[in-house]
């Protein structure tokens, strides 16, 4: 799943990242990808052999990708502790998977008229 988001990130950022290249054509532009996952950087980098066939595909996809490119992308590893957006994403989805267990909750135990009702006062009504 990472070297799928590193995909979509890179394949979502491609406009801006060219217009900045092109701004400044004397620069190298070098872009840094930084990633929790050591696996999925090492991979990238060449380290480590990708052996899973759709990671593979991935991998491939993503060298196609940055072969085109006058810029340089660079693959670092981030500790788990220190990554700030990773965190902040596993809060936010935190707070949508309680949201949508509230729902699935309120839907369970609430009528159409807004009474509460549990299974005891069904068999009684």
């Amino acid at each position: 799943m990472e070297m799928l988001a590193i995909y979509f990130a890179l394949l979502d950022n491609q406009r801006q990242i060219m217009m900045l290249a092109s701004s400044q054509k004397k620069k190298q532009i070098v872009v840094n990808i930084r990633s929790d996952s050591k696996t999925c950087i090492e991979q990238l980098q060449g380290v480590s052999k990708v052996r899973d066939a759709v990671l593979q595909r991935i991998c491939t996809s993503i060298r196609k990708l940055l072969d085109r490119r006058a810029y340089m992308i660079i693959f670092n590893h981030l500790e788990r502790a220190r990554n700030q957006a990773g965190l902040l994403l596993e809060q936010r989805r935190r707070k949508e998977i309680e949201k949508c267990l509230m729902h699935q909750y309120q839907k369970q135990y609430y009528t159409v008229s807004g009474f509460m009702m549990d299974q005891y006062s069904l068999v009684t009504a």
